[in-house]
């Protein structure tokens, strides 16, 4: 998840650093809506939920980036 959270921050920087406000907002979108994912997901892990994810829909929660 870190390394997710470095990458967005990257990836905003670039975009905001070019002025490129649609992107911008289209990054922070989509990272936002996969971190939500996460935290979810690790919330149901901590708190003993029993329905997990297989692998196909964990790589799922991480499709091509825009």
């Amino acid at each position: 998840m870190n390394k997710f959270v470095i990458t967005a921050v990257d990836r905003l920087g670039n975009t905001i650093a070019a002025g490129d406000e649609h992107a911008t907002a289209a990054i922070a979108k989509y990272h936002s809506d996969q971190l939500t994912k996460l935290v979810d997901l690790a919330g149901a892990v901590i708190h003993g939920q029993e329905n997990v994810l297989g692998q196909t829909q964990i790589d799922g929660l991480f499709p091509e980036q825009p």
